[in-house]
């Protein structure tokens, strides 16, 4: 199921913390922990809703699964539980 842009970025900037960076035609994300960067992605400023393939590379790029992105999306999934899942110190 395709997703709005602006729900996925809310969701990067607002629960996530990542730290946003324009570039020209699209804005990247980097997700920090203890001053490390875990993650990026990158979000079009051209489209307004995001389709499955893509949804597909960004659950990649974040190493989680699109059954976790989902639980991102649906605030049943907090940026500690995503912390703890990325540094590979909890399973879901």
């Amino acid at each position: 199921m395709p997703a709005k842009v602006r729900d996925v970025r809310n969701m990067l900037t607002g629960k996530l913390l990542a730290a946003e960076e324009e570039g020209s035609g699209h804005t990247k994300f980097t997700i920090i922990e203890d001053k490390t960067p875990i993650a990026r992605t990158v979000l079009s400023r051209s489209y307004s809703e995001i389709d499955d393939k893509l949804l597909g590379a960004i659950c990649r790029q974040l190493s989680i699964n699109r059954r976790q992105f989902d639980r991102l999306m649906q605030c049943s999934w907090s940026r500690d539980d995503y912390i703890r899942h990325v540094l590979g110190t909890t399973s879901l």
